[in-house]
């Protein structure tokens, strides 16, 4: 138990040095999670409405400035499959998870996704692409 006590103690020792000598580091590792939240809460109402219109195939396009701002990725593209409300498929990108979690946290995006098999995608030229299916 003291050991566990210790290392506890020498950990807070650490972090606390590093806040002291760098005071943003901190910051910044909390702010890299969850960088494109923002985007995708803003969007979620035109996606829905989008789905609603033409769910078969929709797109909205995305100025590049809106992702260059928060993140500094070489590929933005991803693909996202949300199936009875649940994901199924995503690609291995922050920026599709957390459009996936701005979804699923979403009660009017749940409520949609409801018995379907929606399509997200969203391509190297930053236009969403979506569908959705019965």
């Amino acid at each position: 138990m003291r050991r566990l006590v210790g290392i506890y103690t020498a950990e807070l020792v650490i972090l606390r040095v590093i806040t002291l000598i760098c005071p943003n580091l901190i910051l910044n590792i909390m702010e890299k999670q969850e960088l494109y939240v923002a985007i995708w809460k803003k969007a979620l109402p035109d996606m829905l409405a989008m789905l609603e219109i033409f769910p078969h195939h929709g797109a909205i396009e995305f100025p590049s400035n809106d992702f260059f701002m928060v993140g500094d990725r070489q590929d933005y593209s991803f693909n996202l499959q949300i199936d009875n409300g649940k994901v199924v498929k995503i690609s291995n990108s922050t920026v599709a998870r957390d459009l996936a979690d701005v979804f699923t946290s979403d009660v009017k995006a749940m409520i949609f996704a409801y018995d379907k098999k929606i399509v997200i995608k969203l391509n190297k030229n930053f236009t969403l692409h979506l569908s959705a299916e019965r």
